[in-house]
């Protein structure tokens, strides 16, 4: 039988393995991340392995600008369109460091947390994102309002039978 909703933690729905980059890394790096990958948030940490920041396709808002590029086509499309933008981006911004254009400091939560707790504070806060981390602030897991979607799809197919 499946326990009730409320009673699952951070763990039980986290995406484990969190595409993670160092902060002194190149932008293009990153950009490379996000073509290879289909994450809209990369985790960034310091020397130690910290979480220090994060990177989205917001945070390419500004660079995108410098390069006369439109952020809603980044993030609508898909396939060669994307890599061409991002290409673009590279091409331009691509060996700055990322600790220029990332979010800090940014929230992160632990992977015990009640998973109601946790959707209050990214709906409170307006995240898609948190980084899920373990006592020494590594991440371990990215938490996304995707999974949450997934979690509760995954819940309605169990009780439908």
């Amino acid at each position: 039988m499946m326990k009730p909703f409320g009673e699952y933690s951070v763990a039980d729905i986290m995406t484990t393995n969190p595409v993670v980059i160092e902060q002194t890394a190149p932008i293009k790096d990153a950009l490379a991340m996000f073509e290879d990958t289909r994450v809209s948030a990369i985790v960034v940490v310091d020397r130690h392995g910290a979480v220090s920041g994060m990177l989205s396709l917001i945070d390419l808002v500004p660079i995108m600008r410098e390069t006369q590029a439109d952020l809603s086509a980044l993030m609508k499309t898909q396939g060669k369109d994307r890599n061409y933008i991002l290409n673009l981006l590279r091409e331009e911004n691509g060996d700055a460091p990322i600790q220029e254009i990332m979010t800090t400091p940014v929230d992160t939560i632990k992977a015990t947390m009640n998973i109601v707790v946790a959707a209050q504070m990214m709906s409170r806060e307006n995240y898609r994102h948190l980084p899920v981390v373990d006592q020494n602030h590594r991440p371990i897991g990215m938490l996304s309002s995707t999974d949450f979607v997934r979690a509760m799809a995954d819940a309605g197919g169990l009780m439908a039978g």
